[in-house]
């Protein structure tokens, strides 16, 4: 339905947010894609008991689930499927009788003639505009995702053998962000912050130490060979069992190497374990001898269970509601919603860390821009309140020391904390992820800050701008194919007067510049604006709208540099496309459309 309603552009009441790649009620489609795989053949072995239309019944369930399976285009799990798919065919090729082995010969000289002609015709199937198909045509070494992927692997095992205690004991569970900012490389890596390495086996080592690999990968051995017990015995239909068993270890091993095992595959995997343990060693009839319960035992369990719930959900719960509260209420009413941020904080759950992500994304990209006065005020008194407790709670993230950092430098006039204070805090930002932007120029900004206060032309304005140029200079020496530091010097030359030396640095940054990145482009259009280069400036702009491609300011302001670049005709194609998505923003700039012959 989820597909349907995206393939229509029907908006169905009741049913979560179309798209091309479904995720039912579980908002990603790789945690629906992983569960379905699972749940299938739990399907498929159910099936076979039952007969009559619930037996059909039952294949129509697991049909409609392989369906929801292509829908949600997960990769990890399609393979996962496809080498399930081959290994079924190997063992009735080899180990079936009669007729099934030899339609399973047959398949499997048809699934290599297949694969054959899917890896020759790849570049065009990946612009076919079925999902599955065009995202499995897609992988490559060359693909941006494959590449961050493959980097934060190698990454990661790397950096373990590098902390042999780490390597042992692990960093705690829920704690793979700490590993992953330790090598973050913004030329490497595509996101800027994980919680995951998109491999549930790496993820396990990160979090609990080899102990802790050898103990899942134990689970899965076990299940492994008590799948392969009940493929030898004697009954034909244990036998079918235990192969779709053995399928359900070959689909979770394989899905969990390309994604992150969630609580709900887990959950159903130890599930499945303890009901090959049962077929396994079925229970022998016997009688229990009745002792006498104390009275109050029957009310004493129910009362424990119950008041665990509160801790454990009904907490959770009130906090989620609370900052649900205080994100309605952020720009129409601050005291409402820091009052729903403190009620919730003083809930005592795990929520606070995930408060201090929301409350600066609130701050930083839109109470900072509209609210004024003491609205402004009492925003910035929240975010800095709760971003602080966590800086004190949880000082090895680094995302909560980088955020509280931009929360400081964003502080109302007459709230501007102590020098000293933001310089400890960036400090300990670099020293968590030292490869990471955002730090490096939150602490020029301290000396831009400085400077800006200064007479312009003046050499107390020059020598401020030169510490902060001298600290981005230091950032790009350690990651010097990275271009936005360049194009951030070039700016910073421009505003000094240094149009030479700025033109050094960009040609600098023009030459890094070999993947898209919407954050250096707009800083490198808005320098080639101010140069008035405007080949350049159009290219950069070209690279912010394909980020963005509803910003139709941005949009005007590349007609604008097209026309200034020699592209009239260009410029005239932008022109029209924004009178028909945007009506009244090109006759803002009268001039212009005279200019272009409108």
């Amino acid at each position: 339905l989820q597909w349907l309603q995206w393939a229509s552009g029907i908006d169905v009441p009741l049913l979560p947010g179309s798209a091309e790649r479904v995720s039912s009620t579980f908002g990603n489609p790789t945690f629906f894609s992983s569960y379905i795989a699972l749940s299938l053949f739990v399907t498929l072995i159910h099936a076979r008991d039952l007969s009559g239309k619930w037996r059909t019944w039952a294949y129509v369930g697991a049909a409609i689930q392989l369906l929801g399976i292509l829908a949600g285009a997960t990769r990890g799990t399609l393979l996962a499927l496809l080498v399930a798919g081959f290994f079924a065919l190997a063992y009735y090729a080899w180990k079936g009788n009669g007729r099934y082995r030899s339609r399973a010969r047959l398949a499997l000289a048809g699934v290599v003639v297949v694969a054959a002609l899917f890896l020759a015709f790849r570049p065009q199937l990946a612009t076919v505009p079925i999902a599955p198909v065009q995202r499995l045509a897609a992988i490559s070494l060359s693909d941006t995702t494959v590449e961050s992927r493959l980097f934060i692997w190698k990454s990661v095992v790397a950096n373990s053998f590098q902390n042999p205690k780490e390597l042992l004991l692990g960093l705690g569970s829920e704690h793979v962000s700490v590993k992953f900012n330790q090598f973050y490389d913004p030329t490497k890596i595509v996101e800027q912050w994980f919680d995951r390495t998109h491999n549930a086996f790496l993820d396990y080592l990160v979090q609990y130490g080899i102990p802790g690999l050898v103990l899942y990968l134990v689970l899965i051995g076990v299940f492994v060979y008590e799948s392969w017990r009940l493929i030898a015995s004697a009954g034909d239909q244990e036998r079918f069992r235990g192969l779709l068993f053995l399928l359900v270890a070959v689909v979770y091993a394989v899905q969990n190497f390309f994604v992150f095992d969630t609580a709900l595959t887990l959950w159903l995997f130890l599930a499945l374990l303890a009901c090959l343990f049962i077929s396994r060693n079925p229970a022998t009839e016997s009688s229990l001898v009745a002792r006498p319960m104390p009275s109050w035992l029957p009310f004493s369990v129910p009362t424990l269970v119950a008041l665990l719930v509160i801790p454990v959900s009904i907490q959770p719960l009130r906090a989620n509601l609370a900052l649900a509260e205080a994100y309605l209420y952020q720009l129409v009413d601050a005291r409402r919603s820091t009052s729903a941020l403190d009620r919730g904080a003083k809930l005592g759950t795990y929520a606070g860390i995930e408060y201090g992500y929301q409350v600066y994304e609130w701050y930083s990209e839109r109470q900072v821009v509209q609210l004024r006065g003491e609205e402004r005020l009492i925003a910035y008194r929240a975010a800095r309140g709760i971003l602080k407790d966590n800086y004190e709670r949880y000082p090895y993230d680094a995302r909560t020391v980088t955020y509280f950092a931009h929360v400081l430098d964003l502080a109302p006039k007459g709230e501007e904390p102590e020098e000293a204070y933001v310089r400890e805090v960036l400090a300990r930002a670099i020293e968590l992820s030292p490869k990471r932007i955002q730090p490096r120029y939150l602490l020029a900004n301290v000396s831009i800050r400085k400077g800006d206060a200064e007479l312009p032309g003046s050499a107390s304005k020059r020598q401020y701008y030169e510490e902060a140029i001298g600290e981005l200079e230091e950032y790009s020496l350690l990651v010097p194919t990275f271009a936005e530091p360049y194009y951030i010097i070039a700016t910073l030359y421009q505003v000094v007067g240094d149009p030479p030396t700025a033109k050094e640095w960009a040609d600098k940054g023009l030459s890094a510049y070999t993947k898209q990145d919407p954050n250096t482009a707009r800083r490198a259009s808005r320098y080639y604006v101010t140069a008035e280069d405007w080949v350049n400036a159009a290219r950069f702009l070209k690279d912010v709208v394909a980020a963005d491609p509803g910003n139709f300011a941005v949009l005007y302001d590349l007609a604008k540099a097209e026309f200034l670049a020699g592209n009239p005709d260009r410029a005239r194609e932008i022109v029209a496309e924004l009178r028909e998505k945007a009506p009244g923003l090109v006759e803002s700039d009268t001039k212009f459309l005279r200019a272009l012959g409108e």
